[in-house]
């Protein structure tokens, strides 16, 4: 029996006793009372054991259901989670902005697969850069190269490595990726985009990251497009 069974059962036993508890006052011979009694207790094990056996084709199929998610591979574990398209929703931290002659680069990377009910399906990783990290972008995020340092954080080669190793683990190698990010096109992209090139030393991007395969999407001008001509529009999204 399931503990959901047992807590169910114990609390309809509860309900009876309770039921019965009126005739310890009015009888000190419970034997005395045994034919008033014996229909009141028989009523109430008919329904525990009509309650459970409701219980029991409850859970088979939830069991059911659960097996047909499997067998559609929407659920994770070990295997892939089998989803048409697969959103992630992603940010980065870096050392700052970009400057002339000074390209940022990225302390933090962070991947959610949005449209999972998964917690579990998330990408987050430390990178340790090679330049210093401005007192502006700590400012934002906390990071500094002690604190890289201290958490283990890595060179970009390699968590992007594990993050590609990651998304094939979890998505396959050739379902469908759309990236969102909040002002992705003006900062995230451009900077993910370049900094991976530079760490694996490629001359064109993954398929995790290109066309066909891939699509960006920024959801600073969805939420403007979304938000124009409303005088409710969060700034703080829009802006």
């Amino acid at each position: 029996m399931s503990t959901v069974e047992s807590a169910s059962i114990s609390a309809i036993v509860e309900e009876a006793l309770e039921k019965l508890s009126f005739l310890a006052p009015i009888t000190p011979d419970i034997l005395a009372h045994r034919n008033e009694l014996s229909p009141i207790v028989g009523d109430e094990i008919t329904r525990i054991i009509g309650f459970r056996a409701n219980i029991a084709e409850n859970l088979a199929k939830v069991q059911r259901e659960r097996s047909n998610l499997q067998n559609l591979g929407l659920t994770h574990g070990s295997a892939i989670v089998e989803l048409p398209v697969a959103g992630l929703a992603w940010d980065l931290e870096t050392t700052g902005f970009d400057e002339p002659g000074k390209p940022c680069e990225i302390v933090q990377i962070a991947i959610v697969i949005a449209n999972s009910n998964h917690r579990a399906l998330c990408f987050c990783s430390l990178v340790l850069p090679e330049g210093p990290i401005d007192a502006g972008a700590t400012a934002v995020h906390g990071l500094t190269r002690e604190v890289l340092l201290e958490r283990g954080a890595r060179p970009l080669a390699a968590v992007w490595a594990e993050c590609e190793a990651w998304l094939d683990e979890t998505l396959g190698n050739y379902r469908p990726l759309i990236w969102a990010a909040h002002n992705g096109d003006r900062f995230d992209r451009p900077i993910l985009s370049r900094s991976v090139l530079k760490a694996t030393g490629r001359s064109e991007l993954p398929s995790v990251l290109s066309a066909p395969r891939a699509s960006f999407v920024d959801t600073l001008v969805m939420a403007r497009r979304a938000g124009a001509g409303r005088r409710d529009a969060v700034k703080g999204y829009t802006a």
